[in-house]
């Protein structure tokens, strides 16, 4: 049997030999991976042209002496026993056409698109299920996500010491969301006895993070205001109404961000913002006063 094909834009993903097989990966193949697997006898050969440039544009499958060749090359007849061109030979071959969306070797961004998506249409069971396909591919916002999940009971009863378990996992990957969340785990004792010392190292960590990303400006109000109240009110580290003074106004700023920007409930944080900063202004009035 013999074939040969058009094989436009498809592109050499990733090749990865066993004892006795070798599988090849596609990419952009009609928007799908391609998975190849050769077994018994195996052999390839990348053409050194090829070796920085894996994209295929022709393609034959034949059978010759018991064995069955992949190469890239539109005329069947190419191979002569020289090793003129790529090829991949094999006893047994095997294939599967992977849905781009369904992709093993795919970051996690997919997976967690489909999980936000549900999450806005209220499907929390399949939101769930989504995040966790991409956390488990290392994709953090979702574990992050998965964080939100457990914290507010979407698919049962509030868990926090799952939501802390991954919001903690997120974080110790550079999550200055998840941080200020595992601060807030902290802050108000919800998955065990409140620790305003961690609660505000993770706030200030969050801090950090976004200082050295620059990413997530509409979470800079939330963390901004959390940092205020503890330098307010003395919780966990010592109370200095200047500095508090100082973070309340980062705050605000950012609270005007979160409008021109739109962010889902913006006037939550921009209220205890405002009250805030107003009780920290008094404050700092008298102690003029009285100075």
């Amino acid at each position: 049997m013999e074939a040969s094909f058009n094989f436009h834009d498809a592109h050499i993903n990733k090749i990865d030999t066993a004892k006795d097989e070798i599988s090849i990966l596609f990419d952009k193949s009609w928007g799908s991976q391609i998975k190849l697997k050769f077994k018994g006898d195996i052999d390839y050969q990348i053409n050194a042209d090829e070796a920085n440039d894996n994209y295929w544009y022709d393609l034959s499958v034949f059978f010759r002496d018991n064995y069955v060749y992949l190469c890239d090359e539109e005329d069947i007849d190419f191979y002569k026993g020289d090793g003129v061109s790529t090829f991949f030979r094999g006893k047994e071959l095997y294939y599967r056409v992977v849905p781009a969306c369904y992709s093993d070797d795919a970051d996690g961004a997919t997976f967690l698109n489909i999980g936000a998506k549900a999450y806005r249409n209220g499907d929390y069971q399949k939101a769930q299920s989504y995040y966790e396909k991409s956390a488990d591919m290392g994709n953090v916002q979702a574990m992050c996500n998965l964080g939100y999940i457990y914290e507010y009971g979407r698919t049962g009863k509030r868990d926090y010491k799952k939501a802390c378990y991954c919001f903690k996992k997120a974080a110790d990957s550079g999550s200055a969301e998840a941080c200020y969340k595992v601060g807030d785990i902290y802050f108000y004792g919800d998955a065990g006895e409140k620790d305003y010392g961690l609660a505000f190292e993770y706030y200030q960590e969050a801090v950090q993070l976004l200082n050295e990303t620059n990413d997530d400006d509409d979470i800079m109000s939330d963390i901004y205001y959390r940092l205020a109240l503890c330098w307010y009110k003395g919780y966990g580290t010592d109370q200095d109404i200047l500095i508090a003074f100082h973070y309340i106004n980062e705050a605000e700023f950012y609270s005007y961000c979160d409008r021109f920007t739109d962010k889902f409930m913006w006037q939550s944080i921009a209220k205890k913002i405002e009250l805030l900063r107003s009780e920290i202004k008094h404050s700092l009035d008298e102690a003029l006063e009285n100075k």
